[in-house]
């Protein structure tokens, strides 16, 4: 018995690396708020480099628990292909 369940131990966790590459990413347009993005150095450098004058926008703060889907009817450059280059950068962030 107690060999089985070291077995299984070894074999999770020879597994583990493997499901923490499928895992979700830590930031996302969805579901990372503004507020969350700005906080995250990286997150706001990837969030900048598609979309500089909105990330350096004095105004974005009223936004900042709302997600970048949330704004969209109020930014109109922030297309849906932007959203998509945002999320690219965002899931690179560690």
């Amino acid at each position: 018995m107690i060999r089985k369940l070291l077995l299984a131990a070894a074999v999770f966790a020879a597994a583990t690396p493997a499901l923490a590459q499928t895992a979700e990413p830590k930031f996302s347009v969805a579901k990372t708020t503004i507020g969350d993005i700005m906080a995250n150095p990286e997150a706001k450098a990837a969030f900048a480099k598609v979309m500089p004058e909105l990330a350096a926008n004095p105004q974005l703060e009223q936004g900042y628990s709302m997600t970048l889907p949330d704004i969209v009817q109020y930014v109109p450059d922030l297309t849906p292909e932007k959203l998509k280059e945002i999320d690219a950068g965002l899931a690179k962030v560690k």
